[in-house]
C-alpha cells in the first residue's frame, strides 16, 4: 500500500478531545497494569482458567478494587481496543480529499493498526477476541456503536466524489469497512501470525473495491 501522501491535499479539520484530567490519568494508568497482568495470566493459563480474583491478587488489588476499573474480566480485553475506533476517525480525517471514502478508509485502519503496534504484538489480545465467542460479539457491538462517529467524514467524502450521500451510505460502508477488518484478522489468527495483518487486510478491502470506490488500495 502506497504511503505517500499529496501535502496540497486538504483534509478535513477535527475539533481537538477535552485533555484527560489528572484522575483520568491515574485512572488510565492503573486499567493499564491491571490489564497487563490480565494478559500475562490469559497467555500462560489461558482465558477461561482465569479468573477476576486471580487478576486482582496478582494485581495486588482486592476483588472489590478490580471492579472499580472493570465491569468484567471481558472488559480486560476490550480496553485493548477502545481507542481503535476514534484512531482510525483521526487517521481518516488525515487522508488527503483526493482519496475515495473507501481508499482513504483502507489506509486510515492499516495507519491506525500500525500505530497500535497491532501487527507488531496484538496477536495475543486479537487472538482471544476472536476466540471467544462472547467477546467478539461485545467487540463487534462496539464497532457498530463507532458507525455514528464516521458518518459526516464518510458522506463528506462520498459527496466530494459526487456520490450520493447520506447517513444510510456513511454507515453501510464504515460496516464493510471493519468487516473486512474482522475477516482479516480471523485470517491472521488462524495462521498463528505467519500471514501478513496488512496484506490481509489489503486483500479483503480490494474485494469489496468494485463497489464501494474506484481506487484500489494496494
Amino acid at each position: 500500500m502506497c504511503h505517500m501522501r499529496d501535502k496540497s491535499m486538504t483534509a478535513s479539520p477535527r475539533i481537538p478531545a477535552a485533555q484527560p484530567t489528572i484522575a483520568d490519568r491515574k485512572r488510565q494508568l492503573v486499567r493499564e497494569e491491571i490489564s497487563a497482568v490480565a494478559m500475562r495470566l490469559f497467555l500462560e493459563r489461558g482465558f477461561d482458567q482465569v479468573t477476576v480474583e486471580q487478576i486482582a491478587a496478582d494485581a495486588g488489588l482486592s476483588r472489590t478494587t478490580f471492579f472499580r476499573y472493570f465491569p468484567t474480566k471481558e472488559d480486560v480485553v476490550l480496553f485493548h481496543g477502545e481507542r481503535f475506533g476514534p484512531q482510525v476517525l483521526d487517521s481518516l480525517c488525515a487522508r488527503p480529499d483526493a482519496e475515495s471514502a473507501w481508499e482513504a478508509f483502507a489506509r486510515a485502519i492499516e495507519d491506525a493498526l500500525t500505530a497500535a503496534g497491532i501487527p507488531r504484538d496484538g496477536l495475543p489480545v486479537v487472538a482471544i477476541v476472536c476466540g471467544n465467542p462472547q467477546i467478539h460479539a461485545r467487540n463487534l457491538e462496539k464497532q457498530r456503536d463507532w458507525r455514528p462517529l464516521f458518518a459526516s467524514e464518510v458522506t463528506r467524502r462520498l459527496a466530494l466524489a459526487g456520490d450520493e450521500a447520506d447517513d444510510t451510505r456513511a454507515h453501510a460502508l464504515t460496516a464493510a469497512a471493519f468487516a473486512c477488518l474482522e475477516v482479516a484478522f480471523d485470517a491472521w489468527t488462524e495462521s498463528d501470525g505467519k500471514r501478513d495483518l496488512l496484506e490481509l487486510l489489503h486483500h479483503a478491502m480490494d474485494t469489496v473495491l468494485p463497489v464501494t470506490g474506484r481506487s484500489g488500495t494496494s
